[in-house]
């Protein structure tokens, strides 16, 4: 009998049940993910723009009301980095990426410095990266951030 695609887990149960477990997403699924991309990316660049201005006025702001606008904080943002049921720690990050040599001034910098290291588009590796659900998740969690940071900021300007 000859072994292909439809019999070979009879032959093969152990390759049989690792191919269950591999989930490979849909051209479908690839190609909606590219368009998110482009959508999350225009947004974090606006957000980007709209932060900058919005801070060189909170610093004018403050400098003429003669407050100081800048906050200390002793110890960084401190979140569990491990998975749940491993008895030892396991960080569950891509630390290195393409982009963790660029210096971006982003907000999510203050929590996880790793979830921008595939932040750089003109990259094809962050891109293809990016275009993956884990990949999609990350970017979206550094737009959502930057979103935060911008709408605190308008707080703060009003505030003045």
């Amino acid at each position: 009998m000859k072994v292909d695609k439809k019999n070979f887990g009879r032959f093969f149960p152990k390759l049989h049940e690792h191919s269950a477990l591999i989930n490979v997403p849909s051209m479908l699924i690839l190609s909606c993910n590219t368009i998110e991309i482009l959508r999350l990316r225009n947004t974090l660049i606006i957000t980007m723009q709209q932060t900058e201005i919005l801070e060189e006025l909170f610093l004018k702001q403050t400098k003429l009301m003669g407050k100081e606008g800048l906050v200390y904080l002793k110890d960084k943002f401190k979140f569990p980095e491990y998975v749940v049921g491993v008895n030892e720690t396991f960080v569950n990050f891509i630390d290195d990426g393409p982009a963790s040599e660029l210096h971006l001034k982003l907000a999510v910098n203050e929590f996880d410095p790793s979830l921008r290291s595939a932040l750089n588009f003109a990259d094809p590796e962050c891109f293809k990266a990016l275009i993956l659900p884990l990949g999609l998740e990350e970017l979206r969690a550094v737009v959502q951030y930057e979103v935060m940071n911008l709408q605190a900021l308008i707080v703060a300007t009003e505030t003045n």
